[in-house]
């Protein structure tokens, strides 16, 4: 099985480059080898792009770019969109793995049947020293925001060419396509193992969002489901 790790990049106030940077670094030491990572680029300057191009060396590695700036779902699906593998593995810029045996532990789950998977995370201030295991659950009405889950970093799911963020959300972004994933294939196998580390910084994706926009996308999600 080819897996496909789709990374939506942009400068993240300066960090962009250092943080894709330590990502690919560990993608590169994972056991598991089949493996392209597709990065959707809506920054303003060419530094990611050439990143990627000096990574490709070593890492089957595709930069695409994207062309609207701030929108983590149309960049993560604009990513998707590339991928050319059995099965796409999430993993924001800000991210990385932990586990050497990451990818194979998700694989093998998905040889097995697992239709989308989700893994245990730590979480790292500075990328070195990590605090707070957590453990994955699936709450079937959590699309309204109760997030026992955890970030998009988390998941991975059969690439089917069908199956994508809702472009308008960003805060409810991952509580929604969770939601999807089990309407569309039940519920996820768990892979209680920490395999990711979830970087907590001032400009994550959930540190910028305001209130208008929370109120916004929990009525816009709620009629989704409900109406």
């Amino acid at each position: 099985m080819k897996v496909s790790i789709v990374v939506p990049a942009y400068d993240m106030k300066g960090n962009g480059v250092r943080f894709l940077s330590h990502l690919l670094a560990t993608v590169e030491a994972q056991d598991y080898k089949d493996v392209e990572v597709i990065v959707s680029d809506d920054s303003k300057e060419d530094e990611i792009e050439m990143l990627c191009k000096a990574a490709s060396s070593k890492l089957d590695i595709k930069h695409v770019r994207h062309e609207t700036q701030g929108r983590s779902s149309p960049n993560v699906n604009n990513a998707i969109r590339h991928a050319s593998g059995d099965i796409i593995k999430v993993l924001f810029q800000d991210d990385f793995f932990i586990d050497r045996r990451a990818l194979t532990m998700i694989v093998n789950e998905h040889k097995n049947g697992a239709k989308w998977v989700l893994a245990g995370c730590v979480h790292t201030n500075d990328g070195v020293n990590f605090y707070r295991y957590h453990v994955p659950s699936f709450n079937p009405k959590g699309y309204m925001g109760e997030n026992l889950a955890g970030a998009p970093s988390l998941v991975s799911f059969q690439n089917d060419g069908d199956t994508f963020f809702d472009d308008s959300l960003a805060w409810l972004m991952d509580c929604e396509f969770y939601h999807r994933l089990f309407l569309k294939w039940g519920s996820p196998k768990i892979v209680p193992s920490p395999l990711t580390a979830d970087r907590i910084w001032d400009g994550r994706v959930s540190s910028t969002v305001n209130e208008g926009v929370k109120s916004f996308e929990a009525c816009y999600v709620w009629r989704k489901f409900n109406d």
